[in-house]
């Protein structure tokens, strides 16, 4: 089995990045959003989208937290990346309710949790098939 080498703190950089990413992005006022390039935002089905950006912020933050927490044991690491991306999640939708224009949702903040989640669920399929793949490798050269 492969074992995972202890993580160093500055592995955390990558998601400290991230989450300031989402932060810039709240921070914008609703009217940043009216147009997105030469379509009007209000032929777009905007709650479908505001899902999915919510879905995929939050997976990859809780993606990059579960890959660089440097916590031992798989379950303990997962647990805390997600509760990270939640609680950021919450502190973000706070925030997004004092912009112009926007408002806190506690969908949003559901959506954040998912999101997380299938973050680190891909994480750890990602990590099984690289080692079955490995093992794979080995086992025929040997």
């Amino acid at each position: 089995m492969l074992r995972r080498v202890h993580q160093h703190p500055l592995w955390l950089l990558p998601s400290v990045f991230w989450g300031w990413g989402i932060w810039r992005l709240s921070a914008r006022p609703a009217s940043a959003y009216r147009r997105v390039g030469p379509v009007e935002a209000q032929r777009l089905p905007v709650a479908q989208i505001a899902v999915l950006a919510h879905l995929v912020a939050f997976g990859m933050l809780g993606a990059l937290l579960v890959l660089g927490l440097p916590i031992r044991g798989r379950f303990a690491r997962a647990a805390v990346a997600c509760a990270v991306s939640l609680g950021y999640g919450v502190i973000d939708e706070r925030h997004q309710a004092s912009v112009a224009g926007r408002d806190a949702s506690v969908l949003d903040v559901a959506t954040d949790g998912c999101g997380a989640v299938v973050g680190v669920l891909s994480v750890w399929a990602i990590q099984r098939w690289n080692a079955r793949e490995y093992i794979a490798h080995v086992c025929d050269n040997a």
